[in-house]
């Protein structure tokens, strides 16, 4: 892939072309945004940034990543129409499903991704569905594009997505929440707010690092640090209580995946 076009210079998009450019310096990488002042303050300066049509129509993209916010897909349709040859199009919008991708773009060239924002440390966990008429090369194009940016794995089938999109998608968001409850906690316990927020950012550090060394569990893991009647233990019985962590966490899950499945319909 030796060009590339990001439509929406968000988080995300920011991200993706932040890690691509890194990886692949030699990738022709370019940013469409209604914002190109804001733009450039995330992205790279070796990467071109325009809010007009008329400069990408004057240029042939091997790919190009969708990266608006759903609500704003309409806006770039006719952007992505009028682009020479129909490139490969990954979709990382939340929601939109395939057949509406296709409906709208007129071509079918085209893969739902969902990855999330630990692409910018090249972390992410994504997943991804093609439509039935993609051919092996695109495939093949999309997964080593979507490996620039972490772990990567083929959907079976596109109904996954929405509870995918809760977990992978969403729960960077989740974890991130639950540590800043733990800063505000250890905070009140009286530890000074930048100590509060190292030994919360070093802990969750080492909780990644576990899982992503060893084969086992979570759950493993977590018996292993809770000693019978120690600190972790007394903790845990009130996070795990039925009404607190576990139900919490289904309740999280679910609006989350209703909220993927909904956003399509809106469309």
């Amino acid at each position: 892939m030796k060009s590339l076009l990001i439509l929406g210079c968000g988080r995300m998009g920011s991200a993706i072309a932040t890690r691509v450019k890194s990886r692949v310096p030699d990738t022709d990488v370019v940013g469409f945004s209604r914002d190109v002042e804001t733009a450039s303050q995330t992205l790279s300066e070796d990467i071109f940034i325009t809010s007009s049509s008329i400069d990408l129509q004057a240029r042939q993209f091997d790919a190009v990543l969708l990266a608006v916010k759903p609500a704003q897909f309409a806006e770039v349709v006719t952007v992505c129409r009028n682009l020479r040859g129909n490139p490969l199009t990954i979709s990382v919008m939340a929601g939109i499903p395939l057949k509406i991708l296709t409906s709208l773009l007129q071509h079918s060239r085209i893969v739902r991704a969902m990855p999330n924002l630990g692409a910018l440390a090249g972390e992410s966990m994504t997943v991804g569905i093609g439509t039935l008429t993609l051919c092996p090369e695109d495939k093949t194009a999309a997964e080593n594009f979507l490996r620039l940016v972490g772990r990567f794995q083929w959907l079976k089938d596109e109904s996954e997505i929405d509870a995918v999109t809760a977990i992978a998608g969403s729960g960077l968001g989740f974890f991130l929440s639950f540590a800043q409850h733990l800063i505000s906690g250890a905070v009140d316990e009286g530890l000074e707010p930048a100590f509060a927020e190292l030994l919360v950012r070093q802990t969750l550090r080492g909780a990644a690092m576990l899982l992503s060394i060893d084969e086992h569990s979570t759950r493993h893991w977590k018996e292993s640090v809770a000693s019978p009647k120690g600190t972790t233990e007394a903790g845990l019985k009130v996070l795990e209580a039925t009404d607190a962590l576990p139900s919490l966490c289904r309740v999280a899950i679910k609006a989350a995946r209703e909220r993927s499945q909904t956003i399509g319909r809106e469309m």
